[in-house]
């Protein structure tokens, strides 16, 4: 994939159930570890919303695949007016290569129609996604 000149050496590939237990850790990881506040009874309800509803989407999320090994994943979701960027997981060691902004312009200059994204504030790519998303 290419980026402003970049050249990220990255595929992406669609997931499948065999992806289902690392991608529910990715979810798991992202939520718990950007909202330390979350009660015991929110962290219930999460657990059963990742536990229904991941491997009903599965087949939705894309693989991050750099140098031959699995290092993240994403999924993009239609809402009817518009894409919801739902998650996107980079692991810790391939973060900040530039990879995820390269995902988020390809999906943002692929679509004619509105992007949207949810994000815990005290998330660290916070003010990527701002930048990505103000320019």
């Amino acid at each position: 994939m290419k980026d402003k000149g970049k050249t990220f050496d990255y595929q992406l590939m669609s997931a499948t159930i065999d992806d289902l237990d690392r991608i529910k850790k990715y979810k798991f990881d992202s939520i718990h570890l950007f909202d330390e506040q979350i009660t015991e009874e929110e962290t219930n309800k999460i657990n059963y919303y990742i536990e229904t509803n991941l491997p009903r989407q599965i087949e939705n999320y894309k693989n991050i695949i750099f140098k031959g090994e699995i290092i993240g994943s994403y999924l993009v979701t239609d809402i009817g007016d518009g894409y919801l960027i739902d998650e996107i997981y980079i692991e810790e060691q391939y973060r900040g290569k530039g990879i995820g902004s390269s995902i988020i312009n390809s999906i943002i200059e692929c679509s004619d129609c509105n992007i949207y994204l949810w994000v815990y504030k005290t998330n660290k790519a916070f003010s990527l996604y701002k930048r990505l998303v103000l320019k």
